[in-house]
This record gives C-alpha cells, structure tokens and sequence, in this order.
C-alpha cells in the first residue's frame, strides 16, 4: 500500500473460487495447477508440506514412523506425498481432531493437542519462533503451487504490472526463505 497509494486493496480469504467475470475482482492468489478456463495465470511460489509438533511437546514424534501412533489433527492437507517422502507408503492417518482452517490447526499444534500436517509458507516464522518443530525432518513438495490469476481484460494494465511486480519480488524473498528453511533445518535437498 505504501509503494502504490493510489491503489485500493480489498483482501477476501475464502476457499471458493470467487468468480472474476461479476467485475468485482482483479486479481486472485489461488493454489492449483494453474489452468482457470477463461483466466490468466503466473505461477508465483512452489510450497512444502511438512508434519509439526509444538516446540515445548517433549512427547512430540521424533521420526515419520512415529507419526502413526501420534495424536494427529487434521487440516485439508493431502498426505499422499508426504507419507511417500517419509517412506510410509500410501498411508493415510485418521484424525482425532478436524479443522477446516489451517490457523486453528496450528494454534491446536501449539497448544500440544496435536501434530499436523501443513504448508511451509503458513508455518514458516512459527518455526523460526521456536513455537514450532518439525516431525521427523521430513519435507515433501506440495502437489499444487500458488499462482497470480486475472482476467484478460486486465492484461496491459499499469495496476496489474505494478501489483504483479511488487508481488513476484515478496514471492521470491519467501521463495528463498522456505529453501533456505528446508536446507539448513531439514537437511532436504
């Protein structure tokens, strides 16, 4: 806001798909594969998922494989790719709790209520914090990225290239911090 003034920024968390074509809405970030009929994209940022426990649970898994006795909440995660990556096969855990909001989840993971597998970018100054752990030291991609969409009625505008600009740069500086998160940390490559 403070780089562009001229501009009104209305931010709308939702997991619909809210639709462009009403006209009250520029661009979006969506996680997907990219490919909205109708829509244009730019890819912006690759995420992670990883399986975290709160810092202060001395109780927390220390390995994937203890991950299956845990007490696990769950969020709209998939965990396909982690429980490959963790070398767990097609595992897939039942939940003693569920929360549709990944923001619930985690405060449930920092209270000790529970692990739970989440995304990177929603945890990633948690870890650094030290309110959070990672279970394991296991980090899988995630299968969707996040993507910039507009309309092509949009395409050309000085509001998009400016947004667009100043978004890919923040994209970029969380690109880094994520790999650098997963290197050092993790040990992933």
């Amino acid at each position: 806001q403070a780089q562009f003034p001229q501009y009104r920024i209305d931010i709308r968390a939702s997991l619909g798909l809210d639709d462009f074509h009403q006209g009250q809405l520029d661009l979006a970030l969506r996680m997907g594969a990219g490919d909205w009929e109708g829509l244009n994209s730019e890819h912006l940022l690759d995420d992670y998922l990883l399986v975290v426990a709160s810092a202060k649970d001395a109780s927390a898994p220390k390995s994937a494989a203890e991950v299956k006795q845990a007490r696990i909440i769950g969020t709209l995660e998939k965990w396909s790719s982690w429980s490959k990556a963790a070398d767990l096969g097609d595992w897939v855990p039942s939940f003693d709790l569920f929360c549709n909001d990944n923001n619930l989840a985690m405060q449930a993971v920092r209270l000790g209520q529970g692990i739970a597998l989440t995304r990177l970018s929603i945890v990633h100054d948690l870890l650094l914090a030290g309110e959070l752990q990672v279970v394991g030291g296991i980090v899988a991609p995630h299968p969707n990225r996040y993507w910039l969409v507009w309309p092509p009625r949009l395409d050309g505008s000085v509001k998009l290239h400016h947004f667009m600009g100043w978004l890919k740069t923040a994209a970029e500086q969380s690109q880094q911090q994520m790999q650098s998160y997963i290197q050092g940390v993790c040990g992933a490559k």
